[in-house]
C-alpha cells in the first residue's frame, strides 16, 4: 500500500495539483468565492518538491500527500462511503469521528438508529494533539481537531473546503499568492491559521495514547500555515501552535537548513 502510494504522489506534484483543480471548477464555487487564475497568480516552485525529497523527512510528507487520497473514500455521509470501508451502514458524518492514531477512527454509534454521536468522550485519544492546537493530522484531514473543528463546521460537511484548506502544505513556492487570497481564505475557513501534523509512516496505527516522550520528538512533521500572511512554517516534532513562528521555518530555510 505504501509502494503505491507513493507512485501516486510522484504524479501529483504541484503543477499537477493545479491543473486537477483547474479543471475542477466546483471546488472553487465556495462563498466567498476564491477566483483562482493559475496561470496569472499562481506559480508553484517546481523544482523545491525534488529538493524536499533529498531530506530524511521527505516521506512524511510524501505519503501524506498520497494518502491524503485516503478521505476521498469516506463521503460526508457515511452511508454513502465507499463500500470496503465497512461503514456503510452508519448514519453521520465522517468527520465526526476520532482520531485514535494518525491512521485509524473511531466513531461513537448509537446502537439503535446507527446514528454517529458529534461529541464523544472519545476525543481524549488526541487530547495532547489538542492541547497543542492542532486542527489536522495527516492523512485522514477530513478529521478536524481543535479549533477547526469548532470553527469550521463545514470542513465536516462540504469536502472542497478540506481540498482548499490543504492546498497550501503541497503548493511550494506560492506563499504570495496565498496571502493575495488571504482575507478570502480567513472569510472561508473562519481561522486564523491550520496547524498540521504529518507524523512519521511506522506511527500511523499507534495509538496516542501509546506514544512515548521519543514517539513524539521524532515523530516527523509540524506545519503551520499563517493564512494572514501566506507562509507556512515547517517544523520537526510536535510543537504548540504558539510556538511555531519561532522554531519553525518557510519551506525554502526548513529544507536549507537540512541541508
Amino acid at each position: 500500500m505504501l509502494t503505491l502510494a507513493r507512485t501516486i504522489t510522484r504524479t501529483l506534484n504541484p503543477a499537477r495539483i493545479t491543473a486537477l483543480l483547474h479543471d475542477n471548477n466546483s471546488y472553487l464555487d465556495l462563498d466567498p468565492v476564491l477566483r483562482l487564475d493559475f496561470d496569472r497568480d499562481l506559480n508553484p516552485a517546481p523544482n523545491l518538491d525534488r529538493a524536499f525529497a533529498s531530506t530524511d523527512v521527505y516521506v512524511c510528507w510524501e505519503l501524506s500527500l498520497a494518502l491524503h487520497l485516503l478521505p476521498e473514500a469516506f463521503a460526508d455521509n457515511l452511508s454513502q462511503s465507499f463500500p470496503a470501508l465497512g461503514i456503510c451502514g452508519l448514519k453521520g458524518r465522517a468527520g465526526d469521528g476520532w482520531l485514535v492514531a494518525p491512521g485509524w477512527i473511531e466513531w461513537d454509534v448509537d446502537p439503535v438508529t446507527a446514528e454517529v454521536h458529534r461529541e464523544s468522550p472519545k476525543q481524549h485519544w488526541s487530547q495532547r494533539l489538542i492541547d497543542k492546537n492542532y486542527d489536522l493530522v495527516f492523512p485522514l484531514t477530513h478529521i478536524p481537531l481543535g479549533r477547526l473543528r469548532r470553527d469550521c463546521p463545514k470542513w465536516r460537511s462540504d469536502r472542497r473546503y478540506r481540498a482548499l484548506g490543504i492546498l497550501a502544505y503541497f503548493l511550494f513556492g506560492s506563499e504570495e499568492w496565498f496571502k493575495k487570497q488571504g482575507q478570502n481564505f480567513l472569510d472561508l475557513l473562519s481561522v486564523p491559521h491550520i496547524h498540521a501534523f504529518m507524523p512519521r509512516p511506522e506511527l500511523w496505527l499507534k495509538p496516542f495514547d501509546d506514544w512515548t516522550e521519543t514517539d513524539w520528538s521524532t515523530c516527523g512533521l509540524s506545519a503551520l500555515w499563517d493564512i494572514e500572511s501566506g507562509v507556512v512554517y515547517w517544523a520537526e516534532g510536535a510543537h504548540h501552535a504558539d510556538e511555531m513562528k519561532q522554531v519553525g521555518k518557510p519551506i525554502e530555510q526548513f529544507i536549507g537548513s537540512r541541508k
